[in-house]
């Protein structure tokens, strides 16, 4: 993986990267990227791909990240959201007010991460998954699926900084 930016010039200008182009290189570092958030997740120790297509019972479709944020919950706490399969991830927050959960803006670990749509780069139907870590900054090291560009990043369970903000709400059982 290219890490200075002198690194980057000295790619651009060898021979070989002006017959592969811009293309192949912005490919390499996607799969630069990929490998080193898997790394990252193996490095925490836990065992988050037992989680990626496992039955949770809660009806949401396996692999979506309202699926996973579920089934770890329950991993963690013995609890599964009340208000599944029936709520996007953007709508956790309001179905957590309305099951008297606690909603706050401050995260703890073990949370559930709401974002919801367009926040921090989720999609139009918000994203979700678990505080497994708040770093001295206030960001949050998440766990979470179905996150990415591409099918491998999107099919497996990954750690990824979000930070506090507009749009970003904490959810745990009261």
């Amino acid at each position: 993986m290219v890490n200075e930016g002198k690194d980057v010039c000295m790619v651009l200008k060898h021979p070989r990267f002006l017959k592969i182009g811009l293309p192949a290189l912005l490919f390499l570092l996607l799969v630069g990227a990929t490998l080193a958030f898997q790394l990252t997740a193996h490095a925490a120790g836990e065992d988050f791909v037992s989680l990626q297509y496992d039955t949770a019972g809660d009806g949401y479709p396996a692999g979506q990240c309202t699926f996973y944020a579920d089934a770890r919950y329950h991993a963690l706490h013995g609890i599964y959201v009340p208000w599944a399969p029936y709520y996007n991830a953007q709508d956790w927050t309001t179905a957590a007010y309305q099951y008297g959960w606690r909603v706050s803006s401050t995260p703890q670990v073990g949370d559930i991460i709401d974002l919801q749509a367009w926040v921090q780069w989720a999609g139009p139907l918000g994203h979700v998954g678990i505080v497994e870590q708040v770093l001295p900054s206030g960001n949050v090291i998440v766990s979470n699926l179905n996150w990415g560009l591409t099918y491998y990043e999107a099919s497996h369970v990954r750690l990824i900084r979000f930070s506090p903000g507009q749009g970003v709400t904490f959810l745990r059982q009261p």
